[in-house]
């Protein structure tokens, strides 16, 4: 109804997977517990990056009516004593124009608890 969607931005996180305990009780893990975890382990696949950026990346196909990226670009951050990103951006090229994912394990609330601002129906 509005016309050809040229472009999307997608952000997504939470305040990270050990974070929630059972009845998405909030905890704070200690670094034991990070390092003993497989999303805190690179080599099993863990990290912000890959938990999340593949949902940004499915909603943008979607939302483009399934056009494939010329080129994507991605940085992320590396905080000291973890060996996977907890933060991570990606600049996606469409013949469209540029998109935009962002994932973040590290919020200030959990957004299935507390709606994150601007709430996704305001999107």
């Amino acid at each position: 109804m509005i016309g050809e969607v040229r472009e999307f931005h997608h952000h997504g996180g939470n305040r990270g997977p050990l974070y929630h305990g059972a009845d998405k009780i909030d905890k704070e893990p200690t670094s034991e517990e990070k390092a003993a975890s497989w999303f805190y382990s690179k080599s099993l696949g863990g990290g912000s990056l890959l938990d999340y950026m593949g949902y940004g990346t499915t909603l943008g196909t979607w939302h483009l009516g399934g056009r494939k990226p010329i080129e994507v670009t991605c940085t992320w951050d590396e905080t000291p004593g973890l060996e996977v990103d907890e933060h991570a951006v990606a600049v996606i090229r469409y013949a469209t124009g540029l998109s935009k994912t962002e994932t973040r394990w590290g919020t200030f609330t959990d957004p299935w608890t507390h709606q994150p601002q601007p709430s996704a129906a305001l999107c």
